[in-house]
Formats: C-alpha cells, structure tokens, sequence
C-alpha cells in the first residue's frame, strides 16, 4: 500500500508530487487546483469545473504532511451523468449532489496524510487517502477508484520483508434516500506482507475483512475491536466468533526478468471448494479474481515511456456479500475494479513523456454478464448474493451479455498538478449507445474518473 502515491490518479503515468520530494530538513509547497474541462458528446456539451489547491509541509526529518481539495462541478458527459443517476457518487471523489444551476452536480474532494517516520524500520501514516496495490492499470485487491477512506496505518520494515497494517472508516449510502440525510457506517481491516527475495521478485500476502457496527441502530459509530489487533489472521477470529464478516485474501507477484519489463499478477480468493472446483459443478460460492500482465518501464533522465498488456478475470459475486453493507464497497463504488464482478476483460496502455509534456493511448475490449429479467447473475457488488436464481451451472458472463470497445488518446501539459489536456474517449457497445467524446482544458490531476470498462 503506497499511502504516499494515493494522491494523483494513476501512477502509471503521473508523476507525484512525494512527501518526501526534497533534502532538505523543512520545506512548504502551495500550489493551486483549477480544473475546467468542456466536453462535447454528439449534441450534447457539457464541463468539469474545479477550483481548490494541494499543500506539501515537511516539518523535520521525520515528520511530514500533504493535503489536496478541491470543489467540483460536473455536467454533460453521459456516462458520468449515468454513473452519478445509478451510484449517486462520483467515482473517486464522494457524494453527488444535484444543483439547481445547469443542472450540475456537486461534490467536494478531499484527501490529506500525515507520515511520521520515528526510525528506520517503522512508518506511521494517519489521514484521508486512496490506496493502490499492484503494478498494472487495474488492481483486483485494492484500487484508487473509490472515494478516500479516513485510516491509520502502520509500515515495519525488516531486511526482505515489509509489514503493513491498516484499519479503515468506510461509508455505505446504498439505501439510504435522500444521500444527504444519512449514511451507513462500515469498517476495514487490512494487513499485507511483503517478501522481497532478490531484485527481481516480490511477493505480497493480503488479508482484508469488511465488517458493520455490532449495533441495532445501522448508523451508529460502534467498532468491532477484535480486529484491532495488527498481527491476527482474521480466519480463525471469524470462526471463534461465528462471525459472517466478509473476508478477502489476495495475492500480488511481480518479477523483473529483464531490465524495464516487469510480469506482474494477481489472485483474489473471496470463497473456494476445492472438491466442487475440481468437479467443474459451476458452485457460485467459488468466487476468486485473477491478473496478469506485462508492462515495459523505460526512464531516462526527462523522459519515460511505458507499454503495458493486461487481463483481468473475475467469477459472478466476487466482492459482494450476503449483506450488501459489508461488501467491498466504498461511497458506491467498487474498492477493487471498478466494474464489480462477472467480467474478463484486456486492456493496452502505451504511455510517452518529455519534461511536462506527455502522450498516452488506451484500449479496452471488457465482456460483462449484467443482471436480466430480475435475477442476480453476480455483476453487481451491491446486490446480496442471497438473491442469487441458482447454486450449481454458475458460469462466468452469465446473463445479459454487455461487450464494449473503448480507446482513449491524450496530451497533458503537465504545471505542477494541473494539466493542460486534450483528449478523445471513444466507446462502441453492443447495448449501451456508442459515442465519442471530444475534450480540452484544465484539469487537476487529482484523480481519475474510471469510464473505460
């Protein structure tokens, strides 16, 4: 968990402003956020307006701060528009609200960290962020397409190894009509370690759970102290308690077999039978992800330029629960791929930058099974699988098959967090209209608005 690069949308092709960017013993850096963005879609012409700032402080040597806000109003693309009218959320940044002005949805972003490095071999970190594990441009564990989480994390770091512990405040809105009334309290626990043999391998063990307020009353701010404890396997905690908790494992591998090219992988175990696996009886309970990749890093002092190939795999009702309020959800998005579950998909990224000025591409082609005639096929997270039309003949894209292409080409100018962009997203789709949609202006490179799945 990088909490120091959760502050700028993808690290695959931005460069962060770190915390700990300079030598010297005690820095302060202000810079402004602007972000004004018209978009045309056919006849439709719409914008993205922000205005806020990001701050950087180091205090001393071992303590460290940053912070970024920024107020948005956002208007006129189709699929954000949809996106806000389903999830009443706006992808990484929070709560949706409607205003009366143009018909414009508001929203304030906010994240903030403060690092504290008492000796070598141990970081604390305490704050507003989003996280991303993995190396590729999805993360199947845990990914920056959710809005922050307010946390506190604690890093140990000894030889090959590195040990990390987060405990996390999450928010449930899904049932909760109007969002601005009432929000519903959950809770994460997330504990990782890292083995780094030699240069060229790494392994990283995950183990999450998603847990509610033991309370009657759903709103109220009760927390389940047994997970507390930094070094426990949630497993056998679950078990003594009869708990119904939901718990995720994962599992992060990375090899450099060759300077600049990085294979990379990931495997998610959310339920699994062995027996019922081996006898192909299509269970729905075994529900595990899987990535691989490929990606080429060539960094030159000024210049770097990245290609990278994915596929990402995920079975029906991964990541969801049988109560959808601890499932692995955050603010309405997804925690992990934005897309949810019951999907493949390959994607291809290539990547160009010299000084501030940077060139990219990416293409997609994603298949989804969506839910049809009232069934629950295992695409939605907020869905419980207790709703689920059988237990056996479960198959991936099961249900109403959604095939999409989407390419996107872009140019930043990049000033310190605020890009000067022009850009294209074109999407054909088999059930959703195709389009293509025209952009340029400022944008604060906050983070992204994930649309291409």
């Amino acid at each position: 968990i990088d909490t120091e690069i959760a502050n700028i949308p993808h690290r695959l092709i931005n460069t962060p402003l770190l915390l700990n960017d300079t030598n010297q013993k005690k820095h302060t850096h202000i810079s402004p956020l602007v972000t004004a963005l018209p978009t045309i879609e056919k006849n439709n012409i719409g914008a993205q307006l922000g205005a806020g700032f990001s701050a950087s402080f180091k205090l001393n040597k071992k303590l460290q701060a940053i912070i970024n806000y920024e107020r948005l109003w956002l208007n006129g693309s189709l699929a954000m528009d949809s996106s806000v009218t389903q999830n009443n959320s706006i992808g990484a940044v929070g709560t949706a609200f409607y205003t009366r002005k143009a018909n414009f949805n508001t929203s304030n972003y906010l994240d903030f960290n403060l690092k504290y490095i008492p000796n070598k071999y141990i970081t604390l970190h305490a704050g507003r962020n989003r996280f991303f594990v993995g190396e590729g441009y999805r993360s199947l564990i845990l990914s920056d397409n959710a809005a922050p989480m307010y946390h506190i994390s604690f890093d140990a770091k000894l030889k090959q190894f590195q040990y990390s512990t987060t405990y996390a405040h999450l928010v449930d809105m899904n049932d909760t009509k109007p969002l601005d009334n009432y929000v519903r309290n959950k809770f994460m626990t997330f504990h990782s370690i890292s083995y780094t043999p030699n240069k060229w391998l790494n392994l990283q063990l995950y183990e999450t759970v998603v847990f509610a307020s033991r309370s009657n009353n759903p709103y109220k701010f009760k927390y389940d102290v047994t997970y507390l404890n930094p070094i426990i396997f949630f497993r056998p905690v679950e078990y003594s308690q009869g708990s119904t908790d939901n718990e995720i494992l994962g599992l992060n591998v990375k090899l450099k077999p060759v300077k600049n090219l990085t294979l990379y992988g990931q495997f998610v175990l959310d339920e699994f039978l062995l027996s019922y696996f081996v006898k192909r009886t299509g269970w729905w309970g075994n529900k595990y992800a899987v990535q691989g990749g490929a990606k080429y890093n060539y960094i030159r002092p000024k210049k770097q330029f990245i290609a990278l190939a994915e596929f990402n795999y995920v079975r029906p009702f991964t990541y969801a629960h049988a109560d959808p309020l601890i499932n692995y959800g955050h603010y309405n998005q997804a925690l992990a791929h934005p897309a949810g579950g019951n999907f493949i998909e390959a994607l291809s990224l290539i990547s160009y930058k010299h000084n501030n000025l940077m060139f990219s591409g990416k293409g997609s082609y994603f298949m989804q099974g969506l839910d049809a005639n009232n069934n629950n096929y295992g695409s939605n997270i907020y869905t419980s699988y207790t709703k689920r039309n059988a237990d056996f003949g479960i198959a991936t894209l099961q249900g109403k098959l959604l095939k999409r292409i989407t390419a996107n080409l872009q140019a930043t100018y990049t000033v310190q967090n605020t890009s000067i962009c022009l850009g294209t997203v074109v999407t054909k789709s088999n059930i959703n209209v195709s389009s293509v949609i025209v952009y340029m202006g400022l944008q604060a490179t906050l983070f992204n608005h994930y649309n291409d799945y």
